[in-house]
């Protein structure tokens, strides 16, 4: 699913994010804000990948992808890329079937496997922050 942001020429800033999020707009605050607590360091970089995919935020640790932020109408989509190491952690840690089955069945690229999460409620973001702590054990 591509980002509701796809002007090339108009990268979105930190209102017309909100706007586009809407009803979940405290939702990505309150990601954002973990993150933060976790990563002060931690840099959000806008980059457009081109027409089927459009505006995505990096949030960057020096040269390492914490995860991806693909902001979607009225909801968010993060990308989290595991290691061979959290991806053993996040299965020992009870998560949704479908999160399993993505793990376990997902090709493993050399940075990892891709986990993806669309966050349009409180459950999704427990679900997020779950990842994110896995992810960040081993950070």
């Amino acid at each position: 699913m591509s980002s509701y942001f796809t002007d090339p020429s108009s990268p979105p800033d930190p209102e017309t994010l909100l706007l586009a999020l809407g009803r979940c707009a405290p939702l990505w605050k309150s990601f954002r804000e973990e993150t933060y607590s976790r990563f002060p360091q931690a840099l959000e970089v806008w980059k457009y990948y081109g027409a089927g995919s459009g505006w995505v935020m990096k949030f960057l640790v020096g040269n390492k992808n914490l995860f991806f932020v693909i902001p979607l109408k009225e909801c968010f989509r993060i990308n989290f890329v595991l290691g061979e190491k959290a991806v053993q952690r996040a299965l020992s840690t009870p998560l949704p079937v479908e999160v399993e089955k993505t793990l376990r069945e997902g090709h493993p690229y050399p940075e990892g496997r891709s986990i993806s999460l669309e966050i349009s409620q409180e459950s999704d973001l427990s679900l997020g922050m779950e990842i994110l702590g896995i992810k960040l054990l081993g950070a």
